[in-house]
C-alpha cells in the first residue's frame, strides 16, 4: 500500500521530521533510487550491500532495530515496544556479562554471589541446579551450560572449594512459630518479590521449594539481615525481630526437603576434581554473572556485539545446521539452540537459556540495532540533564522492584493484590498529580532511602533497608525531584511563621480532633514527624485534594469539592471563623511546618468539641471507614 499513511505520527513522524532525517536512517534502503522498488528497497546481492548506502530495507519489527542509533540510553523507549523488551531483557539475562555491547560495558552482574556459596547451599542442590536449573525454579534466569559429567562434578567441586570458610553464620535455627511465619510472610511484604506455592510477585526467586536447598540456620541469617551474608544483595533489610525471623524461617523451610546424592561430597573433595572445576569456569564463564573468589580479574569470554546487526552472511559460522543462510534465521536459532553451530572444528560456549519465541523475536530486534552507526552528534537524541536523571532513577527503580509494592509512573503496587486492607497499601511515589519528590523535603527523602524509619506506623508492609550506594541514594532523590513540578530547596521556613496563626492551627486541630488519629502515630502520621519531612507547598494540596492524589489513604477529604470551589462541612462549621477555605489551609499549613519550634497550647478550642476528623497527613477515618478501607 503505497499511499498508506505512516503509523504512529505522533512519535515517528512529528518528533522525526523526514526533511530532516530522512527515511533511510529508519527505514535503511538504498536512498538515492527511487526505481525500480528492489533497488530503493535495497539490493539482496550478498556482494553489494554497502553499509549505509545499499542495504535491505527494514521489515516488520525489524523497523524499530535502527532507534538504537540514536536513542540507545533510553531502555523504555516510547514507540519502540519490541525493542524495549529486548533492551530489557539483554539486562536481565545478563548478556553483557559475556558480550561487550555499545552501551552495556558497566552493566552490574546479574547473578547472586557465590563467595559464600558453602554457607548456605547444600552440595546434592548446587550440583543438580548447575546440570538442570529448571528442574527447580522453571522461570529461572540461569541458563543450562549442558555439561557432562566430569565437568559438573567439577564445577560444583570448585564454587564449594573456594567458598569463604572464614565466614560464619551468625544464627542458628533453633524452631518457630510456622503459623506466625506465615501471618508474616503474607503481611510484611515478601510477595511483593517472591512467589510461594503460586502466589506472589515474580522478582525474585519462587521460594516453593526452599527447603531444598539451604539450611534452617542460613534461612534465619538470611531472612533476618541478608546483608550480613551479602553486603551487596538486592534483597532489603526488613530489620525484623530475631523472634519474627526464625518464624518465617520456620514456616519456609518446611517447603522442600534435602535430597542427598549418595557419594557426592567425597567426590567434590578431590583435588583432581577441583582443579578441573577451575578450568571449567574459566572457560564457561561463570564469573560473568557471578562473584567467584580468584576470578575476580578475569574478561568477557564471547564477541564483541556492537556491529553484529551489520553482520554479513559470509562472516556466519552455520556448521551442519540446515536453516536458510541468513542473519534473522542464523540469529534467532543461536539463542533457540545455542549449540546448533557447534563442530569438531567450531567450539561453542553459549548455554541455553531456554527463551520463549516472544523473548527471542525482542532480543533479535536488539541484536539488529547493534549495528555500528555512528550517528553525528546533532541529529542524535542527546538527552538533558533532567532527562539523564530520569533514566537513571528508571533503573535503580527496576533493579530493586520499587513497584512491588508502590506505585511509580502508573505502574506498580503489586503487593496490593496480596494485602485485604487498602488501608494497608504501602503509598504511591509517582501517580497521576501526586508526587512524592513535591511531597517530601529532600534533605529527609536522602536520609530516608539510606536508613530508613518508621513513618505509617499503621502499614505492616515495612520499607525496608537497601543496599544503596551512595549514589543511588542520590540519584533516587534526584529522580523524584525531577519528576516533580517546581520543588525548591526549602531552608528555615519553620522559622518565618506566625507563633499567632500557628496557634490558630492549634485550635483548628484540637476542634477537628486530629489528635485521635495524628497523636500517638497510630493512624496518622506524627505532626513531629510531618513537619520535618514535608514540603510546606505540598500541604494545601493535600488537605483539599486527600483522596483525590491518594484513593486508598485511610485520610478523610475534609473539605468538600462543589465545582472549582470547596466547602466546610457542616460538622466543622465553626473553622469558617478563621476565614476563608484557603486561609483555613494555610493556618493549618502554618501549625505543620512551625509545629516543632512554635509554642502552641493545644488545650484551647475553637468551639465545642464535637465529632471530629483529622488533619495533616494520611489519618484514619472513622473506625466503620477503616475497616472498609
Amino acid at each position: 500500500q503505497p499511499l498508506k499513511t505512516h503509523p504512529n505520527l505522533d512519535v515517528l513522524i512529528k518528533k522525526h521530521p523526514p526533511e530532516r532525517t530522512g527515511c533511510t536512517w529508519c527505514h535503511l534502503g538504498q536512498g538515492s533510487a527511487t526505481a525500480p522498488a528492489e533497488h530503493a528497497h535495497g539490493s539482496h546481492h550478498e556482494m553489494d550491500q554497502t553499509l549505509e548506502v545499499n542495504e535491505p530495507i527494514l521489515h516488520g519489527n525489524y523497523q524499530q532495530a535502527t532507534c538504537r542509533n540514536c536513542h540507545a540510553e533510553v531502555v523504555n523507549l516510547e514507540g519502540a515496544p519490541i525493542l524495549s523488551k529486548g533492551k530489557r531483557l539483554f539486562i536481565k539475562l545478563g548478556c553483557h556479562g559475556c558480550h561487550l555491547a555499545d552501551g552495556y560495558a558497566n552493566q552490574e552482574k546479574v547473578g547472586p554471589s557465590l563467595l559464600r556459596i558453602g554457607s548456605k547451599v547444600d552440595p546434592s542442590w548446587l550440583y543438580r541446579w548447575i546440570k538442570r536449573p529448571k528442574d527447580y525454579l522453571p522461570e529461572t534466569r540461569m541458563p543450562e551450560f549442558g555439561f557432562n559429567e566430569k565437568d559438573l562434578l567439577g564445577t560444583t567441586a570448585y564454587l564449594l572449594d573456594v567458598s569463604d570458610k572464614a565466614y560464619k553464620l551468625n544464627r542458628k535455627f533453633a524452631g518457630g512459630d510456622e503459623e506466625k511465619g506465615k501471618k508474616l510472610f503474607e503481611s510484611v511484604g515478601c510477595q511483593a518479590c517472591h512467589t510461594l506455592n503460586g502466589k506472589g510477585e515474580k522478582h525474585a526467586p519462587d521460594l516453593s521449594n526452599i527447603g531444598n536447598k539451604v539450611s534452617a540456620d542460613w534461612l534465619v541469617t538470611w531472612v533476618g539481615g541478608p546483608h550480613t551474608y551479602n553486603p551487596k544483595s538486592k534483597m532489603p533489610d526488613l530489620r525484623l525481630k530475631e523472634s519474627e525471623a526464625t518464624d518465617i524461617a520456620a514456616y519456609l523451610i518446611q517447603f522442600g526437603k534435602k535430597k542427598t546424592i549418595p557419594g557426592l561430597e567425597a567426590k567434590l573433595k578431590d583435588p583432581a576434581v577441583i582443579k578441573h572445576g577451575e578450568t571449567v569456569i574459566r572457560r564457561r564463564g561463570c564469573f560473568a554473572c557471578h562473584d567467584i573468589k580468584g576470578m575476580e580479574k578475569e574478561g568477557r569470554i564471547a564477541p564483541e556485539l556492537s556491529s553484529f546487526g551489520r553482520k554479513m552472511i559470509v562472516e556466519l559460522e552455520f556448521g551442519d545446521s540446515h536453516i536458510p543462510h541468513t542473519w534473522e534465521s542464523w540469529a534467532k536459532t543461536k539463542l533457540r539452540k545455542p549449540d546448533t553451530y557447534r563442530t569438531e572444528r567450531v567450539l561453542d560456549k553459549m548455554p541455553n537459556f531456554h527463551l520463549p519465541e516472544e523473548d527471542i523475536d525482542a532480543l533479535v530486534v536488539l541484536l539488529k540495532g547493534f549495528n555500528g552507526s555512528n550517528i553525528p552528534t546533532k541529529y542524535r537524541k542527546n538527552l538533558s540533564e533532567k532527562e539523564k536523571v530520569l533514566e537513571t532513577g528508571r533503573r535503580i527503580i527496576t533493579k530493586y522492584n520499587c513497584r512491588g509494592c508502590h506505585n511509580v509512573e502508573g505502574k506498580g503496587g503489586e503487593i496490593q493484590k496480596y494485602l485485604k486492607a487498602k488501608a494497608q497499601y504501602p503509598p504511591p511515589l509517582e501517580m497521576g498529580d501526586y508526587h512524592v519528590g513535591e511531597r517530601l523535603k529532600s534533605s529527609w527523602l536522602y536520609s530516608f532511602l539510606r536508613s530508613p524509619t518508621p513513618v505509617r506506623t499503621w502499614i505492616k508492609v515495612k520499607m525496608p533497608t537497601f543496599a544503596f550506594s551512595d549514589k543511588e541514594v542520590r540519584d533516587l532523590t534526584a529522580y523524584f525531584e525531577a519528576m516533580s513540578p517546581g520543588v525548591e530547596y526549602e531552608a528555615g521556613v519553620h522559622l518565618e511563621k506566625d507563633n499567632a496563626i500557628a496557634q490558630k492551627g492549634a485550635e483548628m486541630v484540637t476542634y477537628m480532633d486530629c489528635g485521635r488519629c495524628h497523636d500517638d502515630g497510630q493512624k496518622g502520621i506524627e505532626f513531629t514527624l510531618a513537619s520535618k519531612r514535608l514540603r510546606q507547598d505540598w500541604i494545601p494540596k493535600w488537605l483539599k485534594d486527600t483522596r483525590a492524589l491518594i484513593p486508598w489513604t485511610p485520610m478523610p477529604s475534609h473539605w468538600v469539592k462543589d465545582g472549582e470551589n470547596y466547602k466546610v462541612p457542616t460538622k466543622f462549621d465553626e473553622i469558617n471563623t478563621v476565614g476563608d477555605v484557603d486561609t483555613q489551609i494555610g493556618t493549618l499549613k502554618d501549625l505543620i511546618v512551625a509545629y516543632n519550634t512554635a509554642e502552641l497550647d493545644f488545650d484551647v478550642s475553637l468551639g465545642e468539641e464535637g465529632e471530629g476528623g483529622e488533619e495533616g497527613e494520611e489519618g484514619g477515618d472513622d473506625e466503620e471507614e477503616d475497616e472498609d478501607e
